[in-house]
Order: C-alpha cells, then sequence, then structure tokens
C-alpha cells in the first residue's frame, strides 16, 4: 500500500487499513474523515468502534460510542450494541451493560453470551444456564459449514464455543464456592456430629472441584493461541470467580501479551490488579512518575510484579 500509494498516486481506503490489522492507522483516519465529511459521520464512528474495540480500548470505547449516540441512527446503534456491550463488560460497568444488551437481537450469539454473563453476576445460574443454551445454539448455523475448513478459519468460532464451556464452569465453580460457605457454617455451628461430617465432606469435594476448574483454566491457556483478542475474554470471564491474587500467575503472562503488542496502558492496568488491598497503592504510576514512586513500589509490590511492571517501564523507555 504505501509504495502504491507514493508510486501511483492513489487513496488507499480506510476499509483496507482494517483489513491488514492496521488498526491505530485506521483510527486515525476515521477520526480525521469523521472531522472532515459530517454527512458520513455515523458510518466513521462505527469505524472508530471497531478499531478501538481491535485495540482493547474500552474505556474510550465507551466514551466515543456514548458521545456520538445521540446523532447516529437507529441502525448504527444497533450495529454498535455488539461492541459497546463488550465495552461495558471488560470496564465492568454491569448496569451499563444490562441496558445496551435489551438492543441486540437475544437469538445471536452475542446476545445470549452477556445475557448469561449479566446472569451469572447476578448469581442467577438457572437463568444463566438457558442463555447459554441459546447462545451456543446460536453458534451452530456457524460451525457446521465449517467442518471441512482448516483450523485457522475456524478458529474464531471455536474459542466462542469454549467461552461458553467456561461460562458453564464457571457457574460450577461459584455453586461449590456457595457450597463451601454453607459447609463451613453448619461445621462451626452443628447440630449433631453427624451433620459436621456430612458438611465437612461436602466442603472437601468443593474443594477438589474448585481446584480441577482452576487447574482445567490454567492447561487451557497454556495451549491457546498468544493473541489478545483470544485471551482477554477467557481472563474476564474468570475474574468473575477468581480474585487477581488466586490468579496471579494468569495475569502477569496477560500483561506480558499486552506489552507485547503494544498495549502499554492495558499492561499497566492489569498489573495494577495485583497490587494488594489496603496497601499504600491502588495503581501503578505511569512511566513517568514511577521514579519518584519507587520507595513505594518496593514496598507495596511482591517480587513477580515488580518485575513485571520493571519490564513494562523499560519498554516505555
Amino acid at each position: 500500500l504505501n509504495y502504491a500509494q507514493e508510486r501511483q498516486a492513489f487513496t488507499v481506503k480506510t476499509s483496507w487499513l482494517e483489513k491488514l490489522g492496521r488498526w491505530q492507522d485506521a483510527l486515525t483516519s476515521y477520526e480525521r474523515a469523521q472531522l472532515q465529511e459530517q454527512p458520513r459521520a455515523g458510518e466513521f464512528v462505527l469505524g472508530r468502534l471497531r478499531c478501538l474495540s481491535a485495540l482493547s480500548e474500552w474505556q474510550q470505547l465507551t466514551r466515543v460510542c456514548e458521545a456520538a449516540w445521540p446523532s447516529i441512527t437507529v441502525g448504527q446503534q444497533l450495529e454498535a450494541a455488539p461492541l459497546l456491550a463488550a465495552a461495558r463488560w471488560h470496564c465492568q460497568q454491569w448496569e451499563g451493560l444490562s441496558k445496551v444488551v435489551t438492543l441486540i437481537e437475544p437469538s445471536q450469539y452475542v446476545g445470549g453470551f452477556f445475557r448469561a454473563v449479566l446472569a451469572v453476576h447476578a448469581e442467577q445460574f438457572g437463568e444463566a444456564a438457558q442463555w447459554i443454551d441459546v447462545a451456543r445454539t446460536s453458534l451452530l448455523p456457524d460451525l457446521a459449514p465449517l467442518a471441512n475448513e482448516p483450523y485457522s478459519r475456524v478458529y474464531d468460532q471455536l474459542v466462542k464455543a469454549q467461552q461458553v464451556s467456561e461460562l458453564e464452569e464457571l457457574i460450577e465453580y461459584k455453586l461449590c464456592q456457595q457450597a463451601i460457605g454453607r459447609a463451613g457454617a453448619q461445621v462451626a455451628w452443628p447440630d449433631t456430629s453427624k451433620q459436621a461430617a456430612v458438611s465437612a465432606d461436602v466442603a472437601s469435594r468443593s474443594h477438589e472441584t474448585c481446584e480441577g476448574i482452576r487447574q482445567r483454566w490454567r492447561s487451557r491457556l497454556r495451549v491457546c493461541t498468544r493473541e489478545l483478542r483470544v485471551w482477554q475474554p477467557m481472563v474476564e470471564l474468570r475474574a468473575m470467580a477468581l480474585a487477581p491474587g488466586e490468579q496471579q500467575e494468569t495475569w502477569i503472562k496477560f500483561a506480558s501479551l499486552c506489552r507485547k503488542s503494544g498495549r502499554l496502558e492495558l499492561t499497566r492496568a492489569s498489573l495494577s490488579k495485583l497490587l494488594p488491598p489496603g496497601g499504600p497503592l491502588s495503581t501503578l504510576p505511569v512511566h513517568q512518575l514511577a521514579a519518584s514512586s519507587f520507595g513505594g513500589l518496593l514496598t507495596a509490590c511482591p517480587p513477580e510484579l515488580l518485575y513485571a511492571y520493571t519490564k513494562y517501564l523499560w519498554v516505555c523507555g
């Protein structure tokens, strides 16, 4: 494209930049075009949202979408709704997610998936299971024609199927955690020794189930392709059940993937989740302020986190 522009003097379409994965260049082009061509501003807003989604700039995507929402058509709002839903999920804006998901057709994969996520968050596990079935069913028409296609062609659809399965595991994990909590309360205040023994057995089996699920999650990520668009939804799903400290290795690996992909702000935000609660720092400082906060970093950060943060600082210069 650069050669053709220099030699043939023709204009590169922004959609070509999207297809080539040059998301930052495409975003800049859409922003410039939105300012110059007001009649097509809604079309360029959608282009910006697609680029911001690919770049995992969820906070900015939310701001751009909310600012442009009154000025775009109903059809464009429906097209933007899945992107905004993903952004609000990643930002944990649950109330906003519940509003925007009403614009997404329930029979679509995205509609079923996010409704299931909301139900899991509200601990409405029966409703969540129903939406999981809807999401899985919606994938069948897309998967069937790809049965004889190369693995790389069907990978995105398989990732979606895997996310649905992990939602089911997430429900199982949360139910086991609830069983552990109830068993602990019964052991603390047992009516009989037999009841205490039963509660202890339930807690033991639930602990084993939870550990098995965590082990599957870790093993699955080891063989998963190291792409940000694949890792982030999986990490965010597990974060609905696991505190950051319970999956420290996963968050550090995810931050490393963000750093290597050039998503430095996402790297810092991901590492900040691993700071001990109640410590002197609530978030890791940007690289410009790291030197003045170095004393606090040494006391607040465990060694693994400090090493990963040092890599971030090195890349930032």
